[in-house]
C-alpha cells in the first residue's frame, strides 16, 4: 500500500490562514466576558467552577453521561445525590441542601437540571445526528 500524496505546502495559503486566525483572535479579544446574569455568564461560572475542583468535575462529567438513560425524575435524583452527595465532592451549603432535599419533589429538581444540561450541551455538540 503507497501513502496518500498530500499536496505541497502553499506559503500564500498559510499566510492567509494565519491572517484570519489574527483577526479571529483580534476579534474574540474585543467582546466583553459574559454578563453575569446572562445564561452564557451562568454556563461559564459553572464549567470554571467545576474545572477546579477534580472530584466535582469527575463526578459531574460521569453524571452528565449517565443521565440519558435515566427514565424518571426519581432516578435523576437519586443519581445526582449519589454522583454529586460524594463525600469527596465539596458543595457550597445551599447546594448540598439543595441536593438533600431533592428526594421529596424529584420533578422539581431533575428536570430543571435535565434541560439545564441538555441546554449546555448544545454548546459543546454540532449536531444531534451523525450526519
Amino acid at each position: 500500500m503507497s501513502s496518500p500524496a498530500f499536496p505541497a505546502p502553499s506559503p500564500t495559503l498559510e499566510t492567509a490562514i494565519r491572517t484570519k486566525g489574527e483577526k479571529l483572535f483580534a476579534l474574540m479579544s474585543q467582546q466583553a466576558p459574559p454578563a453575569l446574569f446572562s445564561k452564557k455568564g451562568a454556563y461559564a461560572r459553572l464549567m470554571d467552577w467545576s474545572m477546579k475542583d477534580p472530584a466535582f468535575k469527575t463526578q459531574l462529567f460521569r453524571f452528565v453521561d449517565v443521565l440519558p438513560s435515566l427514565n424518571s425524575s426519581a432516578e435523576i435524583v437519586r443519581h445526582l445525590q449519589e454522583y454529586l452527595g460524594d463525600k469527596a465532592v465539596a458543595l457550597n451549603p445551599a447546594l448540598k441542601a439543595g441536593l438533600a432535599a431533592s428526594s421529596f419533589a424529584p420533578a422539581l429538581v431533575a428536570t430543571p437540571v435535565k434541560a439545564q444540561i441538555v441546554d449546555m450541551a448544545g454548546q459543546f455538540v454540532a449536531g444531534q445526528t451523525g450526519e
